[in-house]
């Protein structure tokens, strides 16, 4: 009983430090692709996303880059931050250069993330 308490309290240091830049591909996302890496903090930045929604499926874009995630997770699975943050970036990481890469996560792979050029 005397581990459990500082194992939580070192998870809870962690984790509540987590910011888009904690996540290793943060940087190859915000130095290949900045505008992704920027539309992802602001779509990342709602807390009750669910998938698959409309606001999910409407995504975000900043500057002709667009990130958002398809879904066909039946019940509807809710997408943590920390997991938006870290699976977008993770997209954007691996994108070639025009930016259009997509990925599955969520339980059976019901959720697609996606990274995409407007226009």
């Amino acid at each position: 009983m005397k581990l459990i308490a500082p194992l939580l309290a070192a998870f809870m240091a962690f984790t509540s430090g987590v910011t888009a830049d904690s996540y290793p591909d943060g940087a190859a996302c915000l130095v290949n692709h900045p505008n992704l890496y920027t539309a992802i903090n602001q779509f990342c930045a709602k807390n009750d996303i669910v998938i698959p929604s409309a606001y999910a499926n409407a995504g975000s874009s900043h500057n002709g880059k667009w990130v958002g995630v398809r879904g066909t997770c039946n019940p509807k699975q809710w997408l943590p931050q920390q997991y938006c943050v870290s699976q977008l970036q993770t997209v954007c990481a691996r994108a070639p250069a025009n930016a259009n890469n997509q990925m599955k996560f969520g339980r059976n792979g019901c959720q697609t993330f996606v990274t995409w050029t407007l226009g």
